[in-house]
């Protein structure tokens, strides 16, 4: 990276950004996401939760895809449009759901789980798992999924008659369990020291047990707290939250469908957000007549916010060095091929289960 974008001032920054944006025009797209901190959302011509930033990724005609957030983003860009140029404007910015479950322990688990399995098991993997994740998927004939979709995509697969090995985000698929009403006996936490002989081969859903480290840490208490102070406050949690947080709160979403509900009740004054402290306090600005608080200000996705303006001038610097002859993509991220191919077949899965849903009947 050049150094020396640390050493300009932000205003400066702001105004070279522009500058190589106006210069690049419609052949760059800067992708971020909800969670992203706010210096950069100017820069951005697209800004959504999972399954808006997939769909736009695959609509835009841009040649280079810049995304500012978390890898697994960027690797799904990758998988998606193998004839651009995919970039991520730091590389180090990661998600620990992506990068500290090894697959190859994960489909050891899932092959043991199967041979015992009295149904066909179905892997489906959260959006955050590495595109190695998503590409085990792939080959064993399953699907991914996101925070807005997981319920469907889990249903859909009950509906079947199949056993769901869900990884790598555990509070997802609890959160799924609960609204279904599942019994204990249909449902196994999972992970890499499972012992198989603690299952049954009758359970309904597989659970690797590990969550977010943001989401994870939201507890009743805080809940509990903040509505004492404020009588008439409405909370939102995300879905990544733990059942016993979201059952606290009066509503439950993604991040998308967080900001269609604050819409939605325009007569509603104070609202508690238990997700990334950074996304409710702009949802704060933007609704500055309204009292809109984090419930934990110290929940930062410290993953998501390691990309800065530095590095997203570096990274549009890049491309156009790179279009003038002077230098190579230095923030470009690939997916190799043999684990592309089966990623794309998951996510693909992931749509055309979405696509036939009216045909689904109710479990």
């Amino acid at each position: 990276m050049n150094k020396d974008f640390f050493k300009m001032s932000r205003e400066a920054l702001t105004e070279f950004i522009f500058e190589k944006k106006a210069e690049l025009g419609d052949e760059v797209c800067i992708l971020e996401h909800n969670f992203q901190i706010d210096d950069l959302l100017k820069f951005a011509d697209i800004v959504g939760d999972t399954s808006s930033l997939l769909k736009m990724t695959m609509e835009t005609d841009a040649d280079y895809l810049l995304y500012a957030g978390a890898k697994f983003f960027t690797e799904a860009g990758c998988i998606l449009c193998p004839d651009k140029r995919i970039m991520q404007a730091n590389l180090k910015a990661d998600c620990p759901l992506t990068y500290t479950i090894d697959e190859n322990e994960t489909e050891r688990v899932f092959n043991d789980i199967s041979k015992k399995n009295k149904k066909e098991l179905v892997p489906v993997c959260y959006f955050t798992a590495s595109y190695k994740l998503k590409s085990f998927s792939g080959r064993n004939d399953g699907t991914t999924c996101t925070a807005a979709n997981a319920y469907d995509i889990i249903l859909y697969y009950l509906n079947q008659g199949k056993s769901i090995f869900f990884t790598p985000m555990s509070n997802i698929a609890f959160n799924v369990v609960k609204e279904l009403q599942l019994e204990d006996k249909d449902v196994a936490l999972i992970d890499e020291k499972t012992d198989i002989n603690s299952i049954t081969g009758e359970e309904k859903i597989y659970i690797w047990d590990v969550g977010c480290y943001v989401h994870s840490n939201f507890k009743t208490q805080d809940v509990e707290k903040l509505r004492k102070k404020y009588k008439n406050m409405k909370f939102i949690s995300h879905l990544e939250c733990l059942p016993d947080v979201i059952e606290k709160c009066e509503f439950a979403s993604f991040t998308n469908g967080i900001t269609d509900i604050l819409r939605n009740n325009p007569n509603q004054d104070e609202w508690g957000f238990a997700t990334v402290s950074n996304f409710a306090e702009r949802l704060a600005k933007q609704y500055p007549n309204k009292t809109i608080l984090p419930v934990r200000p110290d929940l930062v996705c410290e993953d998501m916010i390691l990309t800065d303006l530095p590095h997203l001038a570096d990274s549009l610097q890049s491309i156009v060095d790179y279009k003038n002859g002077k230098g190579e993509l230095r923030t470009e991220l690939k997916v190799p091929e043999e684990h592309r191919i089966y990623a794309l077949k998951a996510i693909n899965k992931m749509y055309s289960i979405l696509a036939g849903l009216e045909n689904v009947s109710t479990i």
